[in-house]
């Protein structure tokens, strides 16, 4: 009788973890490399060769990243083809840093009237990407 307990007490363990390893390797077979990792090269170039051409930022500084005023996190996916295009820049999402760069959709946005005075425009490529020094409110 302990035998039988211990064999079933073990196959509904390795039953368990069976079932609980199944289910994360089948959540991230749904975000697996096509999703992180094949970036077309095209992208790439258009970011290294054109939407960041002539940007000039400060060496040795950690880069604040944005793509909105709205306090929201910046899209994954532009903020790490940012950060590779950049590298070896440090490049933080967020605009905590004294340096931050704008990558916006929309070239004409402007931080809203309460965050002017903290973002002083440094270096506008007329594409959606801006460049700002922040200062302390």
């Amino acid at each position: 009788m302990g035998q039988l307990r211990t064999t079933l007490g073990v196959t509904l363990l390795a039953a368990f973890i069976l079932f609980s390893a199944t289910k994360v390797l089948l959540r991230s077979a749904a975000f697996g490399p096509r999703h992180f990792f094949s970036v077309p090269l095209e992208a790439i170039q258009h970011y290294e060769h054109e939407r960041f051409a002539g940007l000039r930022l400060p060496a040795g500084e950690v880069i604040g990243y944005i793509d909105n005023f709205a306090g929201q996190p910046p899209d994954p996916g532009s903020f790490y083809l940012t950060q590779y295009v950049l590298a070896p820049r440090i490049l933080v999402a967020g605009s905590s840093c004294r340096w931050v760069l704008g990558n916006f959709r929309d070239p004409a946005v402007q931080p809203p009237e309460e965050l002017r005075h903290r973002f002083a425009l440094v270096q506008d490529l007329g594409n959606g990407v801006k460049c700002y020094r922040v200062e302390e409110p």
